[in-house]
């Protein structure tokens, strides 16, 4: 975790130090971002809340851009932006191996709570107008994912077994076992593109924005597509006690497989962004 915050602060001392020098006009944006899997990466997510479709990641994101140059009609900017993002706390049920209490054997249903979380920090140039109300703009930024997959077991169920047809009444409860969450974190590269609008809300007389701190607010809607370099996520449904067997009572040992992809997304922000 250490390695994982150096690396994250000297991404963004690296950010700032390469883009000051190019202060010319300073846009600072704050807003939303929705975010929607793709390809592999949403067979992961749907794979972590153990059913197809629904889930979408919502974060907050910070950009500061820097235009090049005052008088063309083009401008060309470099910028930085932060995005967290989160997928939720899903739950899921699997089967759970075995276990035998009073001389009955059951089987078992494992209740597991799982999230995903991810940072990415980029960096990269823009191209839009100048002037007017409504300004189309496009971006390619690349930069650093760091992301962080976790899962505990929340709570078990005897689901039947070979020594009676159902559960006996006595044992029809759910069992809170001790356990050590499972977490992973790790990072890599992402690339992508950006496409947006800009709209001006304040000021309608853009002569009037010359000699104040505050020149222009504009309301900013975008569509981002990002990709990743590969990451290691944990298959859900293989986490099982490290014997096979649940024995109420006693901390329980997950075992775990591993799934691979990259992290592919299509993303929606809506921000408010300020000129000076």
């Amino acid at each position: 975790m250490e390695t994982s915050q150096r690396t994250i602060g000297l991404s963004c001392a690296f950010l700032i130090a390469s883009c000051f020098p190019a202060v010319a006009q300073l846009e600072v944006s704050s807003g939303f971002s929705f975010v929607t899997p793709m390809g592999e990466f949403n067979q992961i997510v749907e794979s972590l809340w153990g059913h197809k479709g629904g889930q979408r990641g919502i974060g907050g994101e910070v950009k500061a851009d820097w235009g090049l140059g005052k008088q063309s009609a083009l401008k060309f900017g470099v910028f930085g932006d932060v995005l967290s993002l989160g997928f939720g706390n899903g739950t899921r049920g699997d089967p759970f191996g075995t276990s035998e209490i009073e001389s009955y054997q059951f089987s078992t249903m494992g209740e597991k709570s799982t999230r995903l979380n991810l940072l990415m920090i980029s960096s990269g140039i823009s191209i839009s107008p100048r002037r007017g109300s409504l300004r189309p703009y496009g971006e390619f930024f690349g930069g650093i994912t760091s992301y962080s997959n976790s899962s505990s077991l929340l709570r078990v169920f005897l689901t039947g077994g070979s020594g009676s047809a159902t559960v006996p009444p006595q044992f029809r409860k759910p069992y809170y076992p001790e356990s050590e969450p499972l977490r992973i974190e790790d990072r890599t590269w992402h690339a992508g593109f950006t496409a947006g609008l800009k709209f001006l809300m304040w000021p309608p007389d853009q002569e009037s924005e010359k000699d104040k701190f505050l020149k222009q607010v504009f309301i900013d809607w975008s569509f981002s597509y990002a990709r990743s370099g590969y990451l290691e996520y944990f298959d859900e449904a293989s986490i099982l006690p490290e014997s096979g067997v649940f024995i109420p009572d006693q901390t329980v040992i997950l075992t775990h497989e591993m799934l691979e992809s990259r992290i592919e997304i299509l993303k929606m922000r809506i921000s408010l962004t300020f000129g000076f």
